[in-house]
């Protein structure tokens, strides 16, 4: 849109620029879709606290395959 407004090669580079942000962003999230969705699913979501390090760390853990 921006680069439709101002027509300047500034404003189609950035154009660029936030399009290919997007499809990155859209490739980050298909990629990591199963992650997404343990995180949404977990019944039994934890809350740690200060020095609940170990707690933490495994939790971390059961997320990443």
């Amino acid at each position: 849109m921006l680069s439709a407004v101002l027509r300047s090669k500034t404003a189609i580079t950035v154009c660029v620029k936030i399009m290919n942000a997007f499809v990155e962003m859209h490739h980050f999230i298909a990629d990591n879709a199963h992650m997404f969705k343990q995180i949404r699913e977990a019944p039994n979501q934890k809350i740690f606290f200060e020095g609940q390090v170990y707690d933490a760390r495994n939790q971390a853990r059961d997320l990443v395959p």
